[in-house]
């Protein structure tokens, strides 16, 4: 199972499959399209996610960069040109964290948007999932959305030999 709040993008999936769901249930005939606007818009509105509706709609996923934000057909996702086949994702999850006081804070939302243009420059300069994966966990330390505990893991991860290893953004 996937843990709920801990960053793995449980509310953009949960909101895609019931948006998803009552379409069809409504027997509204409409592409997928709608139904992802619909996931989005509720992600927004009950401040549950980070917009990362349009990332699982496009399955670039981890191996691509967010570049501009926003819902299904505004965001803009640069995937890598990388083959992810001889890859292992190791994960580890120590709490959930609420969303709502982050996504709704003003200043850090400030903060967030400044530290998030310098990753993506840096990213864009040299992408590569590793180099994404770096900057973002300097992201979470200035951000301040990590936390002592998965930044510790992140260490304990690259020491045994991991590419690069960041937090997800808000869970922990």
């Amino acid at each position: 199972e996937v843990p709920i709040g801990a960053g793995f993008g449980t509310s953009a999936s949960a909101s895609l499959g019931a948006s998803t769901a009552a379409l069809l249930e409504l027997g509204h005939r409409s592409t997928m399209k709608l139904a992802a606007d619909i996931a989005h818009e509720a992600d927004i509105i009950c401040h549950t996610g980070l917009g990362t509706v349009a990332a699982i709609c496009t399955s670039s996923g981890v191996g691509g960069l967010i570049v501009k934000a926003g819902g299904p057909g505004v965001c803009r996702i640069e995937a890598f040109m990388e083959d992810f086949e001889k890859c292992s994702l190791i994960a580890l999850t120590f709490a959930s964290r609420q969303k709502r006081l982050v996504l709704t804070s003003p200043e850090l939302i400030a903060k967030v948007n400044e530290a998030g243009d310098r990753v993506i420059k840096n990213v864009l300069a040299d992408p590569s999932s590793s180099l994404m994966l770096k900057e973002s966990r300097k992201f979470a330390l200035e951000t301040g959305l990590g936390s002592k505990d998965a930044d510790k893991a992140c260490s304990l991860l690259e020491e045994a030999g991991a590419i690069a290893a960041a937090h997800n953004m808000i869970g922990e």
